[in-house]
């Protein structure tokens, strides 16, 4: 097998070589001769080349592959990693370095018990390959990925993991004096391995270093270690863009700052220096640095929120701030990191913030909107925007304030007191207010944005149960005198005084006009499938309060825009409305009126007639739950054309007119086909045969017929209904069989005309 690896034509023969000689160890290792398999493979390991090294690390994990199915190596491990400790210490290929550490790690994952004793010699080892600048920096990402993988030995040797951070905090500080004398790159290399070697015993020991949580981490060591990090990183801005020390230091400072709980002025004021130092260099700095900047800001927020300067917020997010400028980077990385930095402000706790974060958000929003929707009224007062209007191109437009609602959505779902009541527009009002998301200028040209509106409304509400229990059309006035009486507070007190409805009681009110509003309206199936969804949502959260809901004109005019919402094409909204209706029905409880209840048997008179069997099935179910002496005489009256096109509901719809005015065409020859012969035997099947096919047979039957080029302007999709595709058929069948009748009498007369 170790002659394969040699000789093999090409590498997948070399690959399969090498996982049948780790399945040969494994073996031998049931046989109890492991020990000697790993002799032999560790001294060929000294004596061959780089590829054939790898290749034999490779057969080390398939063995491993097999010893996690069913262990057998276990007496066996301290020897082993022994060996693998020996193979790092003298190899000098960093391939074969990355390979050994990979199997080194496996194993100590499989028995930690067994690295104990050797994992302070291997760390010091293994970091000397961490702090090596002249490696590229994906090896030594690679070494602090693959330590973090038994992050939990760092933890259990908690001072020599402190020692290490003193031992690079010291170096970094050596190294970062220099900056300014030597001027020497390599310098700058030094200090950023150094820091990632930092980072690398950080994230290993995560929650751990925390003076709260040990007694051995003191708060004073990592306030040292903020402000030597934070002076090493300005220090090197000042003469260089050192992208890779930038994105290491702004690391650190934010795995530090997680660390700290209370924070001095003067170490505040230090980092928000750091911050105005790395703002006025972002056009210099690259992708990855902005990122990490974006993060790093966003932690800064996070973990510094009570002590804040107001006048951060217009740095980060004003008319002139930097950031701004990012949300229309073409790169998805560098604007979700926007995007944190906007939400770890929408997320503050201290209210005054909030609230200036908010308004700076809501007034960058206004002015953008407006030039979509101009009619939109002024969202928030003293808007910081108003001074600096951008215009941008609608498409331009549209995509920042999708923008500004991804950084609004955490805040919207957020189910927070301080949001409910802190924040003037709420987002219920913002939404369904101020930005009128049923405009039908909206609707024309940006609908992807107006779904996005409705959406994040629709989600928000749904973090309040809709506002129904609260709702001043569920609640009637209560009285009080009894509860004042018992708690003897009648002296001095008029029921008056004592507000009894809550201060959203108008929410639910706004959520149905948003639903009527909306449901009129014409817009994509989309839209209408979302709003059809949410009034689903209120149906069931507001089930015991129906008897007080349907009798109210708001909901009621939600209930007859969802009759009129199912003449529709499409087979979802179709099945959406019937799912509303049914659960309207089903309690009979409720007295709708003759009216409303004939209008919905109308409706379930058209789409008892589709083609399709889930349309036609769950109408003909509804149907079941009107009252039989509404159903029997709505669904046995013949209406006259002038009748059906009075009573339909707009002419581009699916409705009884346009099914009428189809037939009426196609029976006075007004539209035309022919049917082929195999089309001729399908329906004959059918007629005779009783031979069912697919469900859209007929559809396909009757587009196959139809002339390629017709005047027409009979929309097409009405075709699926069986009131026009049956008659249609049939009516082909007819004039085939007239024609051909017709065609043999001509013949049979043809010798007689002769003669």
């Amino acid at each position: 097998m170790f002659e394969i690896l040699h000789v093999s034509p090409g590498p997948l023969a070399k690959q399969q070589a090498a996982r049948a000689l780790g399945r040969m160890g494994y073996i031998m290792g049931q046989e109890n001769d492991f020990e000697r398999y790993q002799h032999w493979l560790f001294t060929k390991m000294g004596n061959s080349y780089e590829e054939i090294q790898i290749l034999l690390m490779k057969s080390f994990k398939e063995t491993l592959t097999l010893e996690r199915k069913k262990s057998v190596l276990e007496s066996h491990i301290e020897n082993l990693i022994n060996n693998l400790v020996i193979a790092i210490e003298t190899t000098e290929n960093a391939e074969v370095f990355k390979f050994i550490l990979e199997i080194l790690v496996t194993v100590v994952e499989m028995y930690p018990s067994e690295f104990y004793e050797q994992f302070r010699d291997t760390i010091d080892l293994l970091f000397g390959w961490h702090v090596d600048h002249t490696q590229p920096l994906c090896n030594i990402e690679f070494i602090s990925k693959s330590l973090q993988r038994i992050s939990h030995h760092f933890k259990y040797n908690l001072e020599f993991s402190i020692q290490l951070i003193e031992n690079f905090l010291e170096d970094i500080t050596n190294y970062a004096s220099q900056l300014g004398e030597t001027g020497e790159i390599s310098v700058l290399d030094h200090v950023t391995v150094l820091i990632l070697a930092m980072n690398t015993v950080l994230k290993c020991l995560d929650v751990s270093f925390h003076p709260s949580n040990n007694k051995n981490v003191k708060s004073e060591f990592i306030a040292t270690c903020l402000t030597r990090i934070v002076n090493t990183v300005m220090d090197a801005l000042e003469s260089y863009v050192p992208d890779n020390l930038t994105i290491a230091g702004n690391d650190c400072i934010s795995l530090l700052l997680g660390c700290l709980d209370n924070k001095s002025q003067s170490l505040c004021n230090l980092i928000y220096k750091l911050i105005d130092v790395e703002m006025t260099m972002i056009n210099e700095l690259s992708d990855a640095t902005i990122i990490s900047l974006m993060l790093m800001v966003s932690k800064i927020i996070k973990e510094l929120s009570a002590n804040l300067p107001i006048e951060l917020i217009d740095k980060l997010i004003g008319p002139k701030s930097h950031i701004v400028k990012l949300r229309h980077s073409p790169f998805k990385n560098i604007q979700d990191s926007v995007i944190c930095v906007y939400q770890a402000l929408l997320n503050l706790k201290n209210v005054s913030l909030l609230q200036e974060a908010y308004r700076y958000v809501l007034g960058d929003l206004e002015v953008i909107y407006r030039q979509i929707v101009p009619t939109v009224e002024p969202v928030t007062q003293n808007n910081p925007f108003m001074d600096y209007t951008i215009e941008y191109p609608v498409e331009c437009a549209e995509l920042t304030v999708l923008f500004l609602l991804r950084c609004l959505s955490q805040l919207a779902n957020a189910s927070s007191i301080i949001v409910m009541w802190a924040l003037k527009p709420s987002i219920l009002e913002l939404v369904s207010v101020h930005l009128k998301p049923y405009d039908p200028l909206l609707a024309k040209t940006a609908p992807s944005l107006q779904y996005c509106l409705l959406y994040l409304l629709y989600s928000h509400c749904k973090c309040y149960n809709h506002f129904i229990s609260n709702s001043s059309l569920v609640n009637n006035k209560q009285e009080l005198p009894n509860m004042l009486n018992r708690f003897a507070l009648t002296e001095g007190l008029n029921i008056n005084d004592v507000p009894n409805t809550s201060p959203n009681s108008g929410n639910f009110a706004i959520i149905l006009d948003i639903l009527y509003k909306t449901l009129s309206t014409e817009s994509s199936c989309e839209i209408s499938l979302l709003l059809l969804q949410w009034f689903n949502d209120i149906l069931v959260n507001s089930e015991s309060y129906l008897e007080t809901l349907y009798v109210n004109e708001a909901f009621s005019r939600v209930a007859d825009v969802l009759v009129k919402t199912g003449y529709h094409f499409n087979t979802n909204i179709v099945l959406a409305v019937c799912n509303n209706l049914d659960k309207l029905l089903s309690n009979k409880q409720l007295a709708w009126s003759n009216m409303f209840l004939s209008n919905i048997t109308d409706l379930c008179k058209l789409h008892m007639n589709s083609n399709i069997d889930a349309v036609r099935e769950s109408y003909s179910r509804l149907s079941s739950n009107i009252p039989w002496d509404i159903a029997v005489v709505e669904i046995n009256k013949i209406n006259s054309f002038h009748h059906i096109k009075h009573k339909s509901t707009y002419l581009n719809d699916y409705n009884d007119y346009m099914v009428y005015l189809a037939q009426h065409l196609h029976l006075n020859g007004t539209v035309d086909g022919e049917m082929y012969p195999l089309q001729f035997k399908t329906f004959m099947n059918y007629l005779l045969k009783n031979e069912f096919r697919e469900a859209n047979w007929k559809e396909d039957l009757f587009t196959c017929c139809w002339v390629v080029e017709s005047d027409s302007q009979m929309n097409m999709e009405l075709f699926y209904d069986l009131a026009v595709n049956s008659p249609t058929g049939t009516e082909q069948l007819a004039n085939i069989r007239s024609s051909s009748v017709l065609r043999k009498l001509q013949i049979a007369n043809a010798p007689w005309q002769a003669k």
